[in-house]
């Protein structure tokens, strides 16, 4: 995985925990906001707004006294004589906040914290062990030239809008006579005009000798060429 992907897999790991984190507190809140507080049905009174971002405002009725306020909460079934749940404090009702809006903020957020850990935390493990086996793999200092086949874009990877290449290349042990393929890692530039002029049709590969399917394609001559 290249710095690149890394950033980014931290960065949607990190977006993850906080929103993770900030849909816990919302809840833990709502949850402390309840104990002390008494549920009731308000009446929409007002809807305005342009679909997207509408205010709400509701009133109820504590005590023969009525209260009203900004919903901070709107879902397309709402309409004017509509009721809603809501939680008020008994010794300030005008501190009020709608049952069905704080749980819908934390599952929203606690569903795309997920997600977005999720997708983060996975790359950033599959860097973590891919760093791993490149260690062991470079500790036998065992390395064969196996001959490049190809030098295919990876359309299954995608950052930016960009799709990285990935050299291919195959090689036949002596020892058990069976044909391995290895792929290289991102390359984020067309090698091909460099392979061509250079007439380069082998790349140095390090294998466990005793498993050469176990490796790791060293192209970092080429990056030193392109930059990248």
């Amino acid at each position: 995985m290249n710095k690149v992907l890394k950033i980014l897999a931290s960065i949607f790991f990190v977006i993850g925990i906080v929103m993770l984190g900030t849909g816990i507190y919302f809840k833990m809140s709502f949850e402390s906001f309840k104990k002390t507080a008494v549920e009731t049905q308000a009446t929409i009174t007002s809807i305005t707004g342009d679909g997207d971002s509408n205010n709400v405002i509701v009133e109820f009725v504590v005590d023969g006294k009525k209260y009203s306020g900004p919903l901070h909460y709107y879902s397309s079934n709402m309409y004017l004589g509509k009721t809603e749940p809501i939680y008020y404090q008994k010794e300030n009702p005008n501190k009020f906040k709608a049952k069905s809006g704080e749980n819908l903020v934390f599952i929203i957020l606690s569903i795309i914290g997920a997600v977005f850990s999720i997708i983060g935390g996975s790359l950033l493990v599959a860097a973590f062990l891919s760093r791993k086996k490149k260690k062991r793999v470079l500790s036998y200092n065992y390395v064969i030239q196996a001959n490049i086949v190809g030098f295919n874009i990876d359309s299954s990877v995608s950052v930016n809008g960009r799709c990285p290449y990935r050299l291919e290349a195959n090689y036949i042990s002596p020892i058990d006579g069976k044909l391995y393929s290895y792929r290289s890692d991102n390359i984020w530039s067309d090698l091909t005009p460099i392979l061509e002029q250079r007439q380069i049709t082998t790349i140095p590969v390090y294998v466990n000798p005793n498993n050469y399917a176990e490796y790791y394609m060293d192209i970092s001559s080429l990056k030193n060429v392109i930059g990248n």
